[in-house]
């Protein structure tokens, strides 16, 4: 914890550290009726756990009824209740199952004598986004209803007049098939007309020239076309996901990507691959990096054309690989490529094959492969991945009370008898 001292006021805000002792003690630190029975779910060492992002950490708190998510904040923001009250009388009068009604609590925590807010929602069981592309790499059926949810999710935000202000993979959770958002700090409501930003958003989603007095309906419409450009360019060619790196906190898209597009291994990717609908899809969001952010259209279910005399073409010299990228999840480590160079050789041939054998898709355009041509209806999953997905962080390690330390005694109990 860290304090200084003014002339009319003490200032101070917790550190995570600080959460964390905290809410191992509900009884003492919480006031809520339902946390204050409950206790945080814990990591393999028996120590409460959290998401702890860029504004706040969440708890998983196992109660009598049923589990919640507890956010404490990280930073103290002047307007934060007047926000969070606006947020809220919306949510709960809203129509739109995406959203999750919340409690603001006031009194949400007490740390070394001061109260201090918190939210209180119910716990989501499901992916984050990114998990389940992950899981569903080479599946374009499963990730063809992602994307038709997905733009079905951000019309009906649109009509609602609202913008959630940070949407990326961490905010966007797959549960049961459906989507829901969480994380509703920088989310803006039509009551909210006139108010500047809380917070900016992922960099890895946002418009660059974005900015605190950037707040309106309109928030959302850059990151939504970024998510869907990569969930396209995913169902069309999974390699995209290893040959970019991506899933390292993002999709495909970094914020450099953005910053220096006519180098960007990213568009550099996608405007040289041989689908046509790839190439119209980077060129279009190429040039929303020229737009202002009130100008850049909400997303639809076609792409609007961009003029090719209005951008620069991608520099010769821009890679279609993502340089430097090593460990990412769901992809094969630079240190398993030798023991699986024959799978890998394989893989390779594979495509090889299916890129050589092309169809046309329409009048004047150019060849396109089977492989990312329209698909009819169900079938099987097409193996296009080089990627082997994993089991999702977010599932490994969420332990109820109790269980680290019941896991630990049965082990020392086993080595007991062994000895």
């Amino acid at each position: 914890m860290y304090r200084t001292k003014t002339e009319t006021k003490l200032v101070w805000w917790p550190t995570p550290q600080d959460y964390n002792e905290a809410v191992q003690v509900p009884k003492l630190s919480l006031q809520d009726p339902e946390l204050r029975e409950g206790l945080p779910y814990t990591n393999a060492l028996d120590l409460p756990r959290s998401i702890t992002g860029s504004f706040a950490s969440v708890y998983r708190m196992h109660c009598r009824h049923k589990d919640f998510a507890l956010r404490l904040f990280l930073s103290n923001i002047h307007d934060q209740q007047e926000r969070y009250a606006l947020i809220s009388d919306f949510v709960q009068h809203d129509d739109l199952p995406y959203t999750v009604t919340f409690d603001f609590l006031k009194q949400g925590i007490k740390i070394h004598g001061d109260w201090l807010p918190a939210l209180k929602m119910d716990w989501l069981e499901g992916d984050q986004l990114d998990d389940y592309i992950v899981q569903h790499l080479g599946d374009p059926v499963r990730l063809g209803v992602l994307l038709e949810k997905f733009v079905r999710m951000m019309q009906d935000l649109q009509r609602a007049g609202i913008a959630h202000g940070d949407l990326q993979h961490g905010n966007i959770l797959v549960c049961r098939d459906e989507l829901r958002l969480v994380d509703y700090d920088g989310m803006f409501v039509p009551s909210m007309e006139g108010y500047s930003a809380g917070e900016l958003g992922h960099r890895n989603y946002q418009h660059p020239a974005r900015a605190a007095h950037h707040f309106g309906p309109y928030l959302d419409n850059f990151s939504a076309w970024i998510i869907y450009a990569s969930i396209r360019a995913l169902q069309i060619d999974s390699r995209l996901m290893h040959q970019l790196g991506g899933g390292d906190d993002c999709l495909l898209f970094r914020q450099s990507d953005f910053l220096d597009p006519i180098h960007s291994p990213a568009f550099a990717a996608l405007e040289r691959h041989p689908d046509v609908r790839l190439n119209e899809l980077s060129k279009f969001i190429r040039a929303q990096l020229k737009a202002d952010l009130p100008h850049i259209p909400f997303l639809g279910a076609t792409v609007p054309a961009a003029a090719d005399h209005e951008l620069h073409p991608i520099a010769e010299t821009a890679p279609v690989i993502k340089n430097g990228a090593r460990i990412v999840r769901g992809n094969l480590p630079d240190w398993l490529q030798d023991d699986n160079a024959e799978v890998l050789a394989k893989s390779g041939a594979s495509a090889e094959k299916v890129k050589t054998t092309t169809t046309r898709s329409g009048p004047g355009l150019p060849p396109v492969s089977p492989l990312y041509a329209p698909i009819p209806g169900p079938q099987k999953a097409v193996p296009q991945s080089w990627t082997v997905p994993t089991k999702p962080a977010q599932q490994a390690v969420w332990l109820k009370p109790g269980m680290a330390a019941s896991m630990t005694n049965n082990n020392n109990n086993n080595n007991n008898n062994n000895n």
